[in-house]
């Protein structure tokens, strides 16, 4: 009856380890998911923020080109070339920066999904890992105090030949006394 209490605790606990398992992956899954979605989302949101700069510089050139015209400037040559030279290399640099930091965003984001998948994993693994554990642990405790029916403390074993089970067996007689059983009784305290 022990033996049965024994293997089903043993059998609900290893349940348990695998079913936190399972939930903790769950869990990391989700983080994952989510965080896969920022990094999206960053993506876009770096790209919009770039055109939005990219269309603020030709705007810029393009008031500048107006404005030297308006005043008779020649903007094909010289130093007015040079200014539209400079806004347009200097927005650029500010598009590609955006872009960048963008990038370095989402990829954050994406490290840290991976990071959170990994350990989804690792809980699920260890989590059947547990409970192999438990049920390896209980298997080798089980047969080390003899409850399979082996080990050195198992149930009509002996220690340095003397007996320490006893296997009752009806002679026949209807008798409740002693004498209607066979079998070794173990000493207790040198009884």
């Amino acid at each position: 009856m022990a033996t049965g209490a024994l293997v089903a605790f043993t059998a609900l606990s290893a349940g348990a380890s695998i079913v936190k398992g399972i939930q903790a992956n769950s869990a990391y899954s989700d983080q994952g998911i989510a965080l896969m979605k920022q990094a999206q989302i960053a993506q876009q949101e770096s790209e919009y923020a770039a055109l939005q700069k990219q269309r603020e510089v030709d705007k810029t050139a393009a008031r500048q080109v107006m404005a030297m015209a308006k005043n008779g400037v020649v903007t094909s040559a010289g130093s007015p070339l040079e200014i539209l030279y400079e806004t347009m290399t200097l927005g650029q640099q500010e598009v590609d920066a955006i872009r960048r930091q963008g990038a370095a965003q989402a990829d954050l984001y994406r490290t840290n999904a991976n990071t959170a998948f990994n350990n989804g994993r690792s809980s699920l693994f260890g989590g059947a890992a547990d409970a192999l554990t438990t049920i390896g642990t209980t298997i080798a405790g089980g047969a080390a105090n003899g409850l399979w029916g082996s080990g050195s403390n198992a149930a009509g074993s002996s220690a340095n030949g003397v007996a320490t089970g006893w296997t009752p067996s009806i002679t026949g007689s209807s008798s409740t006394t002693a004498s209607g059983y066979s079998g070794t009784l173990p000493s207790i305290g040198g009884l």
